[in-house]
């Protein structure tokens, strides 16, 4: 029997899967200049098709440096931004990274418990700002601190991605709730918890119908989705990415996912608390496979979210509860039709066939994204 309270997993009531205080802006420490000005000018490296020049000129990324867990999710957001940008910015796709970026990276996400490439983490959870800093974590509050190309279309998705977390800390909370309410069998606990989801799935879903409100599907999937590309089953990347200086690899290619957008935690642990199964075997191998590029306290609350006993099943046994059964009934409805407008809205973010094979976009985690794209990410 599993519980689920959010601070055993230092999870805040408040912000879910968001960090406990707001992203850094900058490493503190003068050392990282260089590292913050090239992450800063990153769209005009690209359009200048000289960012592969400038990474190799940079000075050592000093890991030791980082003294605590803000300052390495922060490194961990600059390092996979420019290491996807390094990979696919420019033609032909490189197949190796510098010692000087491979090193660092993998230091880095070996101290998080993530592997070394750009997960829905680094890409949403730690990637915004507050505009008034005491104001709420919402949509005409948030600024991305990262992007690629830069633009509306690219900043108003994660914007809209962090919303969305924010109102799935509710959620998170019912969740630990329910738990604790199924292990004492207070069913009066358990009603009010579902109760509590049903509302957060609510405002999780208005925000997602706003996702076209400022993106242009179109603009998206061709100037920001190829870098989220992976280096597993890519055709352009047979062999994997080779990370140069790195002693545990060997010298030999990594196969990794890219940020398919299964990757965030909310999504799978209401879904895990519910008891909802995916029919699509393989679709579902797919996300448990996932679960390796998320935060290790993350995936620890999804397990526990999915521990028994079972809330279907709890639930089944209790038909005489009043409004219990009704309840359960409207979460699993509402995370159903999160999920169908999921695939209705984000559909088109996918890039056409012919974008995917020029910039190398892995077809395989692309085909599970309009399912999933809001779902982890």
């Amino acid at each position: 029997m599993t519980r689920c309270d959010l601070e055993t997993f230092c999870l805040s009531p408040e912000r879910g899967f968001l960090p406990l205080t707001d992203p850094l802006l900058v490493l503190p420490q003068a050392e990282f200049a260089a590292w913050e000005d090239l992450a800063k000018r990153l769209p005009k490296y690209l359009a200048g098709m000289s960012l592969r020049r400038m990474v190799q000129a940079l000075p050592d990324f000093r890991t030791e440096l980082l003294s605590n867990d803000a300052e390495l999710k922060r490194a961990m957001v600059l390092l996979s931004f420019i290491g996807h940008a390094y990979v696919f910015g420019e033609q032909p796709i490189a197949d190796r990274i510098p010692a000087v970026l491979a090193k660092p990276w993998f230091d880095v996400a070996k101290k998080l418990g993530r592997p070394p490439v750009l997960s829905y983490e680094s890409f949403v959870l730690d990637n915004w700002q507050r505009i008034e800093p005491n104001g709420p974590i919402a949509i005409g509050n948030l600024v991305t601190l990262q992007n690629f190309n830069g633009g509306l279309d690219e900043e108003w998705v994660t914007i809209v991605l962090v919303d969305i977390e924010a109102r799935a800390a509710q959620a998170l909370n019912s969740i630990a709730a329910g738990r604790v309410a199924i292990l004492s069998g207070d069913d009066a606990g358990l009603l009010a918890a579902l109760q509590e989801l049903s509302e957060s799935l609510s405002g999780m879903f208005s925000s997602l119908i706003k996702i076209n409100d400022f993106s242009e599907p179109s603009i998206y999937a061709q100037r920001v989705r190829p870098y989220l590309a992976g280096w597993k089953n890519n055709p352009a990347l047979p062999n994997g990415l080779i990370y140069e200086g790195v002693p545990e690899f060997g010298g030999v290619g990594q196969s990794l996912l890219g940020d398919t957008g299964i990757h965030a935690g909310s999504i799978l642990a209401i879904e895990g608390f519910l008891g909802i199964s995916l029919r699509d075997e393989a679709l579902a191998a797919h996300l448990l496979e996932s679960r390796a590029y998320m935060s290790p306290q993350h995936r620890w609350f999804v397990e526990a979210a999915e521990g028994g006993p079972v809330t279907r099943e709890y639930v089944a046994l209790r038909p005489l509860v009043e409004g219990l059964g009704d309840a359960f009934s409207e979460c699993v409805s509402s995370m159903e039709r999160f999920r169908s407008k999921q695939q209705e809205l984000l559909g088109p973010y996918i890039p056409s066939e012919a974008q995917e094979s020029k910039a190398g976009v892995n077809r395989s985690d692309a085909t599970v994204t309009p399912a999933l794209m809001l779902a982890a990410r």
